[in-house]
C-alpha cells in the first residue's frame, strides 16, 4: 500500500472513529463513564468520563496520522522508509484498525450491548500479526519501525536476515491464534494471547543477536 493511499484510509479511520464518538456521545446521559482499557481477556479494567474516553481513539489515531509523514522526514534513514513502501503504509493502517477496533468496542459497551471478547482478542491480533508478518520482510534499515534491537540498527545485513526470519515467526504466531479461536471459541485465552507475543517477540530478539555474532566471527576471519 502506498503511503498517500495508506494516508487516506487511515485519515477516512480517523473520522469514523471521531463521528462515532460524537455520535454516541448525544446517546448517553451527563455524567457518563465510558471503557477505555480492556485486558487481554476482553473485560474493561479502566475508565474515563465519556467527553474524554470516546475521543481517546480518534485522537491517537490522528497522532498516528501525523507521525506517518512525518517520520520519513526527521529521522536518521529515513528515506529508507519511503523505500519501505507498502510495508511501512499497510503497518500503519493494520494499527489504526485496531484503533478503530478498539473504538467499536468503546462505543458497544457504552450503549450496553454485552461485548465479550474471549474469542475475539486472539482473532484480531492474530490477523494483525499475520498481516505485519507478510510484510515485515519488506522493510528497509531504519529506526523507527520493525524489529529494532542493537543488532539489527548495528548491521543492514542483520536487519534484513531477522526481519526474514521475524517474518514467518509472526506469521506462525498468527495462525496458531486463529486456529485456537477456531477450535475453542468461547474459552479464555489470555495466557496463550501473551504467551505467542512474548515467545514471538524472544525468537526475534535471539535471532537479531545470533545473526550478529555470525557477522562479527565472519569479519574477524
Amino acid at each position: 500500500m502506498h503511503n498517500r493511499n495508506a494516508g487516506l484510509v487511515n485519515g477516512a479511520l480517523v473520522l469514523f472513529m471521531l463521528a462515532a464518538g460524537a455520535w454516541t456521545l448525544t446517546r448517553i446521559p451527563p455524567g457518563h463513564v465510558v471503557p477505555i482499557h480492556f485486558g487481554l481477556d476482553g473485560r474493561p479494567n479502566g475508565w474515563a468520563p465519556a467527553g474524554v474516553g470516546l475521543f481517546i481513539p480518534p485522537a491517537v489515531g490522528a497522532l498516528m496520522c501525523a507521525l506517518m509523514f512525518l517520520l520519513p522526514k526527521i529521522t536518521p534513514r529515513g528515506a529508507n522508509l519511503d523505500r519501505s513502501g507498502s510495508a511501512y503504509g499497510t503497518i500503519w493502517v493494520a494499527s489504526t484498525a485496531v484503533l478503530a477496533l478498539g473504538q467499536c468496542l468503546v462505543v458497544a459497551s457504552t450503549l450496553g450491548y454485552r461485548v465479550d471478547l474471549r474469542g475475539a482478542v486472539p482473532v484480531i491480533v492474530g490477523v494483525l500479526f499475520i498481516v505485519i508478518g507478510n510484510v515485515l520482510p519488506k522493510l528497509r534499515w531504519n529506526y523507527v519501525v520493525g524489529i529494532r534491537t542493537p543488532w539489527t540498527l548495528a548491521d543492514e545485513r542483520v536487519w534484513d536476515k531477522t526481519h526474514r526470519f521475524g517474518g514467518w515467526v509472526t506469521v506462525l504466531g498468527g495462525g496458531v491464534l486463529l486456529i485456537s479461536a477456531a477450535l475453542w471459541p468461547h474459552a479464555p485465552k489470555p495466557g496463550l494471547v501473551a504467551g505467542v507475543i512474548g515467545l514471538t517477540a524472544t525468537l526475534m530478539v535471539g535471532k537479531s543477536y545470533l545473526l550478529w555474532r555470525e557477522q562479527q566471527r565472519a569479519k574477524a576471519s
